[in-house]
């Protein structure tokens, strides 16, 4: 599945995000990243034996999560994609580290607010 352009541009514009892995044995890892949303890929920088880029090597899967909070909660917005992840070559100025990038597979549309008693980010 594609980004719609109302989920493209909620992205582009973001700064950071929360990438969720998992390892071999089933244990999460979640931590913030700065991507870069390039055609249909998403790319963020991490060290060559950070545990996400270790997670990626073992499964291949990938949640990213972006999202605005607001105290007025009906202007919270939020997108949760998965995807599968893939270590990429270092770029030249990472000054050794790696990234890797995902396929994008939105599960809801960062127009719409989350609901109050949500317990996850989809709709």
């Amino acid at each position: 599945m594609r980004l719609k352009k109302a989920e493209r541009e909620f992205v582009a514009y973001q700064r950071v995000c929360r990438v969720a892995t998992v390892s071999r044995d089933g244990r999460p890892h979640n931590v913030p990243v700065c991507p870069i949303l390039e055609g249909d890929r998403i790319y963020f920088a991490s060290a060559a034996d950070g545990v996400k880029v270790q997670n990626v090597r073992a499964t291949g899967q990938v949640a990213l999560a972006y999202d605005e909070y607001t105290e007025a909660w009906p202007g919270l917005k939020g997108i949760l994609i998965w995807g599968t992840g893939r270590v990429s070559r270092p770029a030249r100025h990472s000054g050794g580290s790696e990234s890797f990038s995902t396929g994008a597979s939105p599960n809801t549309n960062p127009t719409r607010p989350w609901r109050k008693n949500s317990r996850s980010l989809s709709r």
